[in-house]
């Protein structure tokens, strides 16, 4: 076997045992632009989405979200809160009466954000890492808003999901007639799978280091 090859083999194996990937939550059929672009502007300050459980395949940790542009243009000029909590409230059924009702024991800062400028393609916010695991309920972003100093005046919008189905989205002072919403971000979770590989794959780890101190030997 070639050195290159146990090399690649090892990395392969390394990367299935980590279970370093991404998952997607939401299917694009629509364009919005809460909270990050025309939110301040409509005197909003604070914003929720749920995720529902079903969307994510088991137990992982993230610590980057990743949304993306629909239509490019100037975001609002803002301080943003990111926390992330489980949460026993279901999708188009979170409380639009107190948002830290809907919010889990386990709610945690992901991170604080001084977003403006023009939107990128893929905004990217990296924060803390957090724990989620689908067995104990869905998921929910909360986004506080504060310090708005620029309007983007509704030039910017992101990738939305518009069926209600995995995700939906609700926010204060919210509207009486539509206290939940469709239309929530399509969210990409950037990950660790965070429960412990399986022996096959510490097998197959094993035997690609003893090829490697092998071959070093021979060599």
């Amino acid at each position: 076997m070639k050195w290159f090859s146990i090399v690649s083999l090892f990395a392969f194996l390394t990367l299935a045992a980590t279970g370093q990937a991404a998952v997607t939550v939401g299917s694009y059929d629509a364009g919005n632009c809460y909270p990050f672009s025309c939110a301040a502007g409509d005197g909003i300050t604070a914003y929720q989405q749920v995720y529902d459980a079903s969307a994510f395949l088991g137990p992982l940790t993230f610590n980057q979200i990743n949304f993306f542009m629909n239509d490019g243009g100037p975001m609002d000029a803002a301080t943003y809160t990111v926390s992330f909590s489980t949460t026993t409230q279901s999708v188009m059924g979170l409380d639009d009466t107190d948002y830290t009702a809907n919010q889990g024991p386990d709610e945690a800062l992901f991170g604080v954000f001084n977003l403006s400028g023009t939107m990128p393609a893929v905004l990217t916010l990296t924060g803390n890492t957090f724990n989620y695991d689908p067995v104990i309920g869905n998921l929910l972003m909360t986004v506080l808003i504060s310090e708005p100093s620029e309007i983007g005046d509704y030039g910017s919008f992101f990738w939305a999901d518009q069926t209600g189905e995995v995700t939906s989205r609700i926010w204060w002072p919210s509207e009486s007639e539509m206290p939940n919403a469709t239309g929530a971000l399509v969210t990409e979770f950037d990950y660790s799978a965070s429960a412990v590989p399986e022996p096959a794959s510490y097998a197959l780890m094993s035997l690609g280091l003893a090829g490697l101190a092998l071959l070093r030997k021979r060599r």
